[in-house]
This record gives structure tokens, C-alpha cells and sequence, in this order.
């Protein structure tokens, strides 16, 4: 390009002789300038960006890592529960053969297992007996059987041996990491071991010098201790700590469970030996991952090591602890923490660390992966990125050149020039390509306009400062005239209005809703005028308006700037919408409190009234079923029946409203749904009957039991009847009960439907009608936690409640589902009493009833006798000690409460003098609340009867007393 002189002027600086300034001189302080904003505007940035990239690839790559780890784990968990699940069916199948066994007669199977039979001889007595005789090919199928017993074996013991060798032999030809599959008996006198083994090497090459003894030894150990009824009371299969067989085996487990016969006798344990070596195998094979894994106990004890053996670490016949043999850089600690994390990573000081919990066995997954294994696994992922960075600065050094060479450089020339005119006249214009001439030209002649709007910039930027672009509340600022100037973002957001549409309007037709405009119009005004500001400076809480027409509560602070001699006023405004919500929640939440501390107080005085009841409404119950049945009189049979069926009335409410005060654990037992309907009913008829609303029923004749809390569910059944009471309009509520089966015909699901003829449940608040503390009734009526705890007592019993579609003409309907209680295998109720007693007695049984009310022991009394027991009499627990040292008997009726010695005192007395009585004692009480009497009918497992009770639940808890007795003599004789 043409280069041209674009002015003359005399320089006062040293020229050179093309006459141009000296080049360091004229580009000393631009170029610096340039290099300077080249290295902290563009360059650092840059290198921060990329850094900060860099680092987020990192932390996205590590975060990937852990997300492929976290699966590994959970693959090599399932691989791990393979085992511990094959280990827990085959315990669970052994477990059921046996008790199979012992509640029927095995199968037969051949004789031949006599003829195998052999004795084993010391000092010239039979040891026992043993299967030492079984060939090679019985040998493959059927195992060992040792006999200790006085006697020898039967053909029936033979035949629980081959029971329980067959399924044994297929689970150990499956599964290669079955070592021993065994069965002990209770008696000591039976052992069952698969696969078959010589006495010898069972008895003699393990210390023992007989069979006797050897037996003894085994029931010392732990596998089979932990089956017995002291140390297993809820018979459960379980896991023993690791060990080192002393057959050679090498390391193994052991799981096995109790066996218990019908009836509830402990027959011994059965159990198998799971082979660690199959476990250390699996972990080499897990070698190709990288780092390490670990499989402990959660006792701390290490059953297998992918970087080492276990085996050659163990000392003695028990297996090492992870505590001495931690992972280099890994702490107890740290073990710890990654096992409360549950299966999620833990990022620890070297690496992360993994820990899975088997899901059937007490057994732990530990994954270590040091840092160095985590880098060396990133890296292929962040070399592509390294590599775009690396292309990054390349192509921004190259613009940074090419720019600098056609563009920074002239403009440099013309910033040089406009510097050095501003300090000095004269200055030499420089020469400049045609293509810069016409920007230098532009530049020259906007130069002198530079002062002029630098005062505006200035002004400009004050008004700035005083407003905060970036506030957490809403700042509008105006003239003195009331026109919006600022408008910040947090105003924009607060009355959804865009600051391009305040800017220019009066702030009352913007944001102030119409009652306040006249009164703001009069005190600008005022302001104007010289008045006192009123408001200036202090905090005042109004209305404000949306541009949507919606108002809020806002707290405001008005300030007055004057900025050139112009004044202006700026409004900061923060929302209170927020704060007042959660200031009414507390009051609604304080409002609960209340109500559920009044029903707490209601409670407790409902239940000792009803407590007081109970008494003569067991009397007055008893009295009239007694006189149903002795009248022959049908008009008076009948008025007896009415006065009966009253009394009842009576009884179950009295009983829903000592349900409703107990605060005791939930204890789950079988109970009848359309009783708990029925019952709610009654307890609410009179508030029904007086609020005009019909209560129909539709229950069905073959519900099916639920296993469940009777007072809980009675709960929701009553919640249910007393929302759809409280509905407006509501003048029928339609209960109904059905069953759901399965394909099968088995009943699977039982329900309750709750259905009134009101309007119904709006559609806009059915997402929310079983949300705590929501409720559309009035102040005082409600809490809004009744629907949400139902729901909650539904789901913590395995069911349901959901407000079901409406139906046309109809209004809400709650549904409430149940599982349906599994039917049972009935078993033949026990023989009432012995035929047979001591002499000539026609009596059924000998009944003693003690109660300190003579009335009620008389009412119990006729009961029984009309029933034909013999039954005798005491007013106190001391008379009644007396007549038992002097007489027989096969029943105490007992009241818990009575003067001087109570209920629990006799049965104590019971416990010392005559221990076969105290399993037949029925306590009669009203008192099921305090914690006393029910801590103590849990300790003994005696039955009561609560009152007040009909004759057919006395006949029915005497008879189910009667029948421990039987049971009792059948065992004796066994």
C-alpha cells in the first residue's frame, strides 16, 4: 500500500531523518500498554479458563470413574451373593426336610441301610454306630451316620438318614463350594455329615477317644451352640466367624439354622461349610481390575484378599483381622466411613474406597483404589483435552500475530499521536496506509468531543454508584416529580415488570396499587414544598403491585440523593410474601400442637372413665346372657337379649375408647376389619344420628383376617367416618368391604371403602389432601394430619389408602387396602380336659376364679357351671393359695388388680408351689394401659381376658387354657 503524509507540524521532540520520532520512543509506552493488556486481559484469562476447564475435565472424568466403580462393585456383589444365596437355599431346604421329617414319618428306603450298619467296639462295649460298611457307590450319594444312643438305630432313624443325604449329595454335585453338609441332633445322639468320611478320620484323627466324646466335642461348637434355644430364641438361620478346618479343608464358613418340631421342641441344627478358597479364587479372578479388593466380616475378619492369601496369613485355626493387615495408607477409620456410606464412594487421603453389604451373609465388599490407579485410569480420557489446549493457544498466538501485524501496529501509530497531543502542540502527524487514513480521520475529528461527553460519563457513572445493579432487593429510584430514572434487576423480578417498560413512568401507576396513589401524588407534593419528610429513612411494611395486578407485602426504605442539584428518591423494597407464609405455618403448626395435646388430655380422661365402667358392664353382661338362658319365657328371653345386645354396645365402646388412649408399640395379630367398621360406627352413632347423616353398610360375609394393629387401623376406619361426616352436605356415608384374589382363588388384598354423597374432593386439591397440616376445614375443625397419618398406618402395614376417581353422583371415596392374612393349617383343637379324673367327677374341669368383687366371681361362676365345670370361689389371692394346698385343680381365673396381693403376686406364689398350675392361669382385667400389666402378661405368656366379656370369650380363653394342660400331659408321655 501507498503510504502519504496526512499533515505537517513542528515536532518538539528529537526527530529522525525521514522526520518520524525515533521508533522505541513512539511505541515505549503504547506497546507496553498493549503487552500488558495482552498478558492480563487475553492471555492470563486464557490460561485461567483453560486451567479452570481443565480442572472441571478432571473432576468430570474422576466423577465418571467413580460412577463405573460404584457399578463394578455392585457386578462383583452379585457375583459374591451367588455364593452366600446358594449357602442360605440349601440351609433353608435342609431346614425344611427335617422339620418335614419330624412332623410326618420320613420315606421309606431299603433295608440294605441295616445290613451297612456297623458297630463300633471299645474295650469291649458297642461305641456306636457308624456306616463304615457303605461302598463306594453309596458312598457317592448317601454319607455318613453316626449313632450314640443306648439303643440301637431303628429303621425309621435309617430313613431320616437317607433324607436327608439325598438333597445334600445334589446341592454339594452343584455347587463345588459346599465342603460339609451335616446334621446334630438335640439328644446327642445323632450326627449326619455329607460327603461320607470314615469314623476314623472323624474320631481318632481329631483327638477324640470315642464316639461319645467326639459328639460332645462337636455340640461345644459354636455352629452348633448358636442354634440352641438360649442363644437363638427367634430360631434364626445364621452365619459362625471364620475358621481353619482341621480336616485340611483349608479356611471356611459355616451357616446353619435350629430345627424345631411342631409344637415348639428344639431337634437340633443343620448346617453346611462353605470353602473360602472358592471366595479367594473369585477375588484373583477380580485381579484384572485395578486396585484391590477385600472381603471381611463386619466382626472385622478377613475371609479373602485379591493381593494376597488369607490362608497363608492365618494363625492357628482362625483367620487374621483386617485391623492388622490394613491396605498401605488405609486406616480402620477409614473402613468405617465407607461402610456408613453404603455402598457410595469415599474419597479417602490415597484413593477412594468402596463398601458393599452382601445382601445373605453378615459380609462386607471392600474396594481399594489408590490415586495412583484412579490417575493412570484418567489419563487416555484427559489426553484429548490436552491436546485441544494445546491447539487453543496455538491458534491464539498466530491471531495474536496476525492482528498485531495488519491491525495493532497502525493503531498503535494514531494512539502514539493523540497521546502526545494531548501534552504537547506541534506534534508531527504520522504517515498511515490508506486503509487506516480514514479511521485516523474519524478519530481526529471525534477528539475534541472527547472532553464534552466525558463530563456526561462522569455524571452518568455517579448516578451508577448510588444504585446497586446486583442487590438482593428491589431498588427504584425516581425524580422529584415521581418519574421512574432506575429500575434494578431485583425489581424487575419482584413485580415482573422489564425495566425498559418502568423507565419514564410515575412509580405510583407502576408499582403502587390504587388506595395509596392520591396520598403518594399529595406527599411528593408536600416534599416539593419544602415539607418534612415523614417516611425518609424509616422502615415501613405496605402493599405493592404486580405488573400481573397481584399485590405483595413488602418492607420499605425511602432515601433521598441529590446528584447535581437534582433530587431523587430511591425506594429499597424487599419481599415479605415468604416471611408471612412461614409465620403462618408456625401458627398452623402451633395450632396442631394444641389440638393434639387437647386430644392427649381427651384421651387419657376417656380411658379412665371407661376403665371405671368396665366392671359392672362385665357384670350386668354376664347377668343378662345368664338369664337368656335360663328363661324359658320368649317375651322375657327376648327383653334379656335386648338387655344383653345394650350392654355389648356398651362394651365395645368403652373398649375403641381404651383402644384409642393406648400408647404402646403395635403389636400385629389377626383381626377382623368389618369389627373395627362396625365399631367405629357405634362409637360415632350419636354424633351421626344427630348431624342427620344415614350410615349404610355393604360388608362382605367372607372377609378374610388382617394381620395388623387393631388400635391403628381402628384409627384410620375412624378418621375415614369422621371426615366424611364433617363434609358439608354430607347426608349418607356408604361403607363397604370386599376381597381381591389371585389368579389362584387365594384371597390377596382386603379393602374398605369409605364413600359419601357430598361434593367431593376439588380437582385442583387432590395432589394435596394427604399432605400434613392441609385441610380445607375451618379454623378449629381440623388439623390436616389425619388423612396423612392414615395413609402412613396403611403403608407401614404393607397397604394403602388413596382417594379413588369420582364417580358421577357421588362424591369423595377412600379406599383402604390391606394384605389379607394367609390361611393357617388348622390344628385339631386340644382335648378340653381328661376324660378321666381322680374319682367319679361328671365335671368338664375344676375352675378356681379369684376376684376381690364378689358379684363378678358370681357371674363367672354361673357362667362356667352352666357350661358344666366345677368351679370354686376366692375373694382374695391368700384364700385362694389355701384352697389350692388343700385341693386340685386344672384352671385359675384370676382379677390382676386385688387388695394386698395382686394378680402377678399369686402367680408367682403359683410359680414356687405349683409350677404345672402357673401355665393355666387367665388373668381378668380392665387394665391393659399401664405399662406394668402389660410388661408383665409379656413376661409370663399367660392369656387375659379384658373386660367387659361375653360368655362365649370366657368359654373360648378357658378352653384354650385347658388345652396347654392337654398338650402339657401328651409331651410328658412322649
Amino acid at each position: 500500500m501507498s503510504e502519504m503524509d496526512v499533515g505537517t507540524g513542528k515536532d518538539s521532540g528529537a526527530q529522525d531523518a525521514s522526520g518520524h520520532l525515533p521508533q522505541a520512543e513512539r511505541f515505549s509506552s503504547p506497546i507496553h500498554a498493549y503487552r500488558r493488556l495482552m498478558v492480563a486481559a487475553l492471555l492470563l484469562p486464557l490460561l485461567l479458563l483453560l486451567a479452570a476447564m481443565g480442572w472441571m475435565q478432571y473432576r468430570t472424568q474422576r466423577s465418571s470413574l467413580l460412577v463405573e466403580q460404584q457399578a463394578l462393585a455392585q457386578k462383583r456383589l452379585s457375583e459374591l451373593d451367588e455364593m452366600t444365596a446358594a449357602a442360605v437355599e440349601h440351609v433353608s431346604n435342609m431346614r425344611h426336610w427335617m422339620e418335614a421329617d419330624f412332623a410326618a414319618a420320613p420315606p421309606t428306603y431299603p433295608s440294605a441301610l441295616l445290613d451297612w450298619l456297623q458297630p463300633r467296639m471299645l474295650n469291649g462295649q458297642v461305641d456306636g454306630y457308624s456306616l463304615d460298611r457303605l461302598h463306594g457307590e453309596a458312598r457317592a450319594y448317601l454319607g455318613q451316620f453316626l449313632w450314640v444312643a443306648p439303643r440301637p438305630p431303628t429303621q425309621d432313624d435309617l430313613n431320616r438318614f437317607a433324607y436327608f443325604s439325598g438333597p445334600a449329595s445334589m446341592a454339594h454335585a452343584l455347587k463345588s463350594f459346599f465342603a460339609w453338609s451335616y446334621y446334630f441332633s438335640s439328644q446327642a445322639d445323632t450326627f449326619i455329615v455329607y460327603p461320607w468320611t470314615p469314623t476314623r478320620t472323624l474320631v481318632e484323627e481329631q483327638g477324640h477317644s470315642s464316639m461319645r466324646q467326639a459328639m460332645a466335642g462337636w455340640l461345644a461348637y459354636e455352629v452348633y451352640q448358636k442354634a440352641t434355644p438360649q442363644r437363638n430364641p427367634r430360631h434364626e438361620a445364621y452365619w459362625v466367624a471364620p475358621y481353619v478346618d482341621a480336616g485340611g479343608k483349608g479356611l471356611m464358613v459355616s451357616h446353619a439354622a435350629p430345627i424345631y418340631r411342631q409344637g415348639g421342641e428344639f431337634r437340633g441344627m443343620v448346617g453346611t461349610d462353605l470353602l473360602l478358597s472358592t471366595l479367594q479364587a473369585k477375588l484373583d479372578a477380580w485381579g484384572q481390575d485395578q486396585g484391590r479388593w477385600l472381603v471381611i466380616t463386619q466382626q472385622g475378619e478377613l475371609l479373602a484378599d485379591s493381593a494376597q492369601s488369607v490362608l497363608a496369613l492365618a494363625e492357628g485355626d482362625r483367620v487374621p483381622r483386617l485391623a492388622t493387615h490394613l491396605p498401605a495408607g488405609v486406616s480402620q477409620e477409614d473402613i468405617q466411613h465407607a461402610t456408613a456410606q453404603a455402598g457410595k464412594p469415599y474419597e479417602w487421603t490415597g484413593g477412594i474406597l468402596l463398601a458393599e453389604t452382601s445382601r445373605h451373609a453378615p459380609w462386607l465388599l471392600i474396594r481399594v483404589m489408590p490415586e495412583g490407579a484412579i490417575r493412570a485410569a484418567m489419563l487416555p480420557h484427559l489426553m484429548p483435552y490436552a491436546q485441544m489446549s494445546l491447539l487453543i493457544l496455538l491458534a491464539f498466538f498466530l491471531g495474536h500475530y496476525l492482528v498485531q501485524r495488519n491491525v495493532m501496529s497502525p493503531a498503535l501509530e494514531v494512539l502514539d499521536y493523540l497521546m502526545r497531543r494531548i501534552k504537547t502542540s506541534g506534534v508531527r502527524k504520522p504517515r498511515v496506509n490508506a486503509l487506516w487514513k480514514p479511521v485516523f480521520d474519524m478519530v481526529e475529528e471525534n477528539f475534541d468531543v472527547q472532553r464534552v461527553t466525558q463530563q456526561s460519563q462522569r455524571r452518568s457513572e455517579a448516578l451508577k454508584s448510588a444504585v446497586v445493579d446486583n442487590a438482593l432487593f428491589a431498588i427504584v429510584t425516581t425524580d422529584e416529580e415521581g418519574t421512574v430514572v432506575e429500575f434494578n434487576p431485583a425489581a424487575e423480578q419482584m413485580f415482573a415488570l422489564p425495566r425498559e417498560q418502568a423507565l419514564g413512568k410515575k412509580v405510583s401507576d407502576v408499582i403502587m396499587p390504587a388506595r395509596y396513589r392520591q396520598q403518594h401524588l399529595d406527599g411528593m407534593a408536600r416534599l416539593r414544598g419544602g415539607g418534612v419528610p415523614r417516611v425518609i429513612g424509616k422502615r415501613v411494611e405496605l402493599e405493592a403491585l404486580r405488573a400481573d395486578g397481584k399485590e405483595l407485602p413488602v418492607e420499605m426504605v425511602l432515601a433521598r440523593s441529590q446528584i447535581d442539584g437534582e433530587v431523587f428518591y430511591s425506594a429499597l423494597m424487599t419481599d415479605l410474601s415468604e416471611r408471612r407464609r412461614v409465620a403462618e405455618e408456625v401458627e398452623r403448626q402451633r395450632e396442631a400442637l394444641r389440638q393434639s395435646e387437647k386430644l392427649t388430655t381427651m384421651g387419657s380422661l376417656l380411658a379412665g372413665v371407661a376403665h371405671e365402667l368396665n366392671n359392672p358392664l362385665a357384670i350386668l353382661m354376664g347377668r343378662a346372657s345368664l338369664l337368656e338362658g335360663k328363661s324359658n319365657d320368649p317375651q322375657l328371653r327376648a327383653d334379656a337379649q335386648r338387655i344383653r345386645e345394650a350392654a355389648e354396645r356398651c362394651g365395645r365402646i368403652v373398649r375403641t375408647f381404651l383402644n384409642m388412649a393406648r400408647s404402646q408399640r403395635g403389636e400385629h395379630r389377626p383381626v377382623q376389619l368389618n369389627d373395627m367398621v362396625r365399631g367405629a360406627a357405634d362409637l360415632l352413632a350419636y354424633s351421626l344420628r344427630t348431624s342427620g347423616v344415614e350410615v349404610v353398610f355393604d360388608l362382605a360375609s367372607d372377609l378374610p383376617e388382617i394381620l395388623a394393629d387393631g388400635d391403628q387401623i381402628g384409627q384410620v376406619v375412624l378418621n375415614l367416618l369422621v371426615n366424611a361426616e364433617q363434609v358439608q352436605g354430607v347426608t349418607q356415608i356408604r361403607m363397604s368391604t370386599g376381597v381381591a384374589r389371585d389368579a389362584a382363588g387365594v384371597p390377596s388384598l382386603v379393602w374398605l371403602r369409605v364413600m359419601d354423597n357430598g361434593p367431593g374432593v376439588p380437582a385442583e386439591l387432590v395432589q394435596r389432601i394427604f399432605d400434613p397440616f392441609f385441610t380445607t376445614k375451618p379454623l378449629g375443625c381440623g388439623t390436616g394430619l389425619g388423612l396423612s397419618v392414615s395413609r402412613a398406618i396403611a403403608r407401614d402395614h404393607g397397604g394403602d389408602l388413596i382417594l379413588e376417581a369420582p364417580k358421577a353422583g357421588c362424591g369423595a371415596s377412600f379406599q383402604l387396602r390391606m394384605p389379607a392374612r394367609q390361611a393357617e393349617v388348622s390344628v385339631p383343637e386340644a382335648v378340653e380336659a381328661d376324660e378321666a379324673r381322680s374319682g367319679d367327677s361328671v365335671f368338664l374341669a375344676r375352675v378356681l376364679v379369684v376376684d376381690d368383687e364378689q358379684e363378678l366371681a358370681d357371674v363367672m361362676r354361673d357362667m362356667l357351671e352352666s357350661q358344666g365345670y366345677e368351679v370354686f370361689c376366692a375373694e382374695s389371692a391368700a384364700v385362694a393359695l389355701q384352697m389350692l394346698d388343700e385341693m386340685s385343680c386344672d384352671l385359675v381365673l384370676s382379677d390382676l388388680r386385688m387388695p394386698v396381693m395382686d394378680g402377678p403376686a399369686l402367680w408367682r406364689e403359683l410359680s414356687q408351689r405349683h409350677p404345672e398350675l402357673a401355665r393355666r392361669v387367665v388373668f381378668v382385667t380392665g387394665d391393659t394401659l399401664s405399662p406394668g400389666a402389660r410388661d408383665f402378661l409379656e413376661e409370663t405368656g399367660c392369656d387375659f381376658l379384658e373386660k367387659p366379656f361375653t360368655q362365649a370369650e370366657l368359654m373360648d380363653k378357658v378352653k384354650a387354657a385347658l388345652g396347654k394342660r392337654s398338650e402339657g400331659s401328651e409331651g410328658a408321655g412322649g
